[in-house]
């Protein structure tokens, strides 16, 4: 790909068709309510992708997979693949996928070769979540994700996420910022609630967020329970995917 930015054909495209209220299936909330943004819908289809890594249980948080390609499927118009990839962080593969999940309870440490790769990746104008699936900032997880992004990008590259940001209004509406996860208070982890994400620029741009809420643990459900639920949690997902697309 030589040193251009990430040029997959969906990641960049422009469609007149927009994902718009008439296209989706959308439950209304108070705090959480569907915006109609006009949207281009990409020429091919999204692919969930996960990031493999050398020291870590990467695997974790494959549960997810199906339920996130069911929520993008069930509340948008973007064309969406029926399966989700998995990709090894230190593979020139990665550069096909736009947005990138990654999550572990583990210790981590890259490689030399992955610590490039990400930092390319990023450059190249990728998009990755880091999500703690421990949601324990004093987890082994947290302190070694840390450590390797302040490797990878500087000690002071990971930065406050305003609970203002656009990412919080790019498909649905959420008012107060990063939704909580009820895996945040419930004894397991550090006992906090975690008010703000993180993530690292490029420009004004978010390419790396990184979240402390555990949303791995919070989305790990078989995609049938959400007509059992009031609100689904798995929608600020859509919001990720989008930011990822056209931000």
């Amino acid at each position: 790909m030589g040193e251009t930015l990430i040029t997959h054909p969906w990641a960049r495209a422009r469609s007149p068709r927009a994902l718009s209220p008439s296209a989706t299936r959308v439950p209304h909330s108070a705090d959480h309510h569907h915006t109609s943004p006009d949207l281009p819908l990409p020429a091919e289809e999204f692919r969930w992708t996960s990031v493999q890594y050398e020291v870590g249980d990467w695997e974790s948080g494959l549960q997810i997979v199906g339920n996130l390609i069911d929520t993008i499927a069930r509340y948008t118009v973007l064309p969406v693949a029926p399966r989700g990839s998995i990709v090894p962080l230190g593979s020139r593969q990665i550069f096909e996928h736009p947005f990138v999940w990654f999550t572990g309870h583990f210790p981590l440490a890259f490689t030399e070769q992955e610590r490039a790769n990400l930092l390319d990746y990023v450059d190249r104008g990728g998009f990755i979540v880091m999500d703690d699936h421990n949601h324990d900032i004093d987890g082994e997880f947290h302190k070694t994700a840390h450590e390797e992004i302040a490797r990878t990008f500087g000690s002071e590259a990971l930065q406050e996420i305003p609970n203002d940001h656009e990412l919080y209004t790019k498909f649905f509406e959420f008012d107060r910022g990063p939704p909580a996860t009820s895996h945040e208070l419930n004894g397991w982890g550090d006992n906090l609630l975690h008010r703000h994400l993180y993530g690292v620029f490029r420009g004004e741009r978010i390419s790396l967020l990184y979240s402390s809420k555990d949303y791995t643990s919070e989305w790990s459900f078989g995609p049938d329970t959400k007509r059992f639920m009031a609100v689904d949690p798995t929608r600020f997902g859509v919001n990720l995917v989008v930011y990822a697309l056209t931000s």
